[in-house]
């Protein structure tokens, strides 16, 4: 019988044993769960405050001819941004007015003779 009861106590000790590491599994996935939802919850206020941040600095550039003292730098940086975004438009524009019919708008290949749309001469 004693063997028996060596046996039964092991067996019973190996079971709280996996007992507490499975809830200890437990506890750390529920844990990691809930840092993952605060972290997402933050990034999420941080983006708000990002938004707001942009929003305030576009109406200050906006309703502002000359920049407030401090900010010339970056008031220069967008004025020349905003120029060399619309030297480059027009250039994609032009790519794009290339590529497309004239006469109906598809869009061709470049030193195709006729649209195969509409069968529209190509100049």
């Amino acid at each position: 019988m004693a063997f028996w009861d060596t046996v039964k106590g092991v067996a019973s000790e190996a079971a709280n044993t996996l007992g507490s590491a499975a809830k200890g599994v437990s506890d750390g996935a529920k844990e990691m769960s809930e840092k993952s939802k605060l972290k997402k919850a933050i990034k999420t206020e941080e983006q708000k405050i990002e938004n707001a941040y942009k929003t305030i600095g576009e109406k200050v550039f906006t309703q502002n001819n000359m920049a407030p003292s401090g900010y010339e730098q970056q008031f220069a940086e967008i004025n020349t941004a905003l120029i060399e975004k619309e030297r480059l438009q027009q250039e994609l524009d032009k790519l794009e007015a290339a590529t497309k019919c004239p006469h109906c708008g598809a869009k061709i290949t470049k030193g195709q003779n006729f649209c195969q749309s509409c069968g529209g001469r190509q100049s």
